[in-house]
């Protein structure tokens, strides 16, 4: 998305280098932190696979990932208590605030995503506001949510 050329400016300052500076950071932060430990916590969940055969191994695995994902919404929660009401800081949203929603939102797969977000009013407040000023956000996810909600009416 950042060599999108005919977007706001907004979604990725081309002509800021600090604030490009900014997208381009929690982008990286979003892939080499978030998500691995994301990926580790919720595969299990979402597709019933463990991380190793062994359980006691599986349990050990599936701790630290924990560990991780924890300490990484701990980083988030701070952020937003910074008082940033987007992730790069401005006052518009970018290409970042949608790449780590998408990754709490595949989570509301198997769980309501406050429950992966805990005692975090920052962060939960950040996920639930954010959408509501993303264009086309729900027409973008409509599959997705009538997925999801197939899939919860199937466990009821």
């Amino acid at each position: 998305m950042q060599y999108a050329s005919k977007v706001p400016s907004h979604w990725y300052p081309r002509n800021d280098p600090a604030a490009r500076g900014q997208v381009d950071q929690w982008l990286d932060w979003r892939s080499n932190t978030l998500v691995p430990s994301f990926a580790e916590v919720y595969r299990p969940k979402i597709l019933g696979v463990k991380l190793h055969e062994d359980e006691k191994v599986h349990e050990a695995l599936y701790e630290v990932a924990n560990k991780k994902l924890q300490a990484a919404l701990d980083r988030l929660e701070a952020h937003f208590a910074e008082g940033n009401r987007f992730i790069a800081g401005g006052s518009e949203p970018t290409i970042a605030d949608i790449g780590i929603l998408v990754v709490f939102l595949s989570a509301t797969l198997v769980a309501p995503v406050e429950e992966c977000f805990g005692n975090r009013p920052h962060l939960a407040n950040w996920n639930t506001e954010t959408p509501k000023v993303i264009p086309h956000w729900d027409e973008a996810h409509a599959l997705f949510f009538a997925i999801r909600n197939a899939r919860r009416e199937q466990k009821q």
